[in-house]
């Protein structure tokens, strides 16, 4: 049985790994590396603004709480690999984009109260992002594009 103190010690670590994965993907983004891709770098800050930005981001279940270091490294692969792929990214990245407009403008014509949905959506939105910037840290479920929009149209 660990005691109290190994456990806030191991969440201390948890925390401490986060942090630092976070500055590491803002020193990435501020570097040069990516200043020759002007539209790259502004997807990338929707993208972690949609990440962190939410206004009921504390309500988030705690199981997307799990896989959130996964997704900051799929981050970090991404901006690794812009230079490989920079036409294929922005065009990952576009769909995204349009599907996580339809998600909100559906929320927002149809007042959509089923939080535990949309939150499962957003998370297939993260696994995406795995499956296409990150195979070696494996999606968790099979997701796509088509599997996502799906979702979306059978909201109430």
């Amino acid at each position: 049985m660990t005691n109290i103190f190994e456990h806030f010690y191991e969440e201390d670590q948890r925390l401490v790994r986060f942090f630092s994965t976070i500055k590491t993907i803002y020193e990435l983004i501020n570097s040069n590396n990516i200043n020759a891709y002007p539209l790259f770098k502004s997807s990338l800050q929707l993208s972690l603004n949609r990440l962190f930005g939410c206004e009921k981001l504390m309500d988030y279940p705690v199981r997307f709480y799990e896989r959130i270091e996964v997704y900051l490294k799929a981050i970090i692969n991404r901006i690794n690999k812009v230079h490989r792929n920079y036409e294929k990214d922005l065009k990952w990245s576009e769909t995204i984009s349009l599907l996580e407009t339809k998600l909100s403008e559906k929320i927002e014509a149809f007042g959509i109260d089923n939080l535990q949905e949309i939150y499962s959506i957003k998370k297939m939105f993260e696994e995406l992002k795995v499956s296409l910037w990150a195979q070696e840290l494996v999606a968790e479920d099979k997701v796509s594009f088509k599997r996502i929009e799906k979702m979306i149209d059978a909201l109430n």
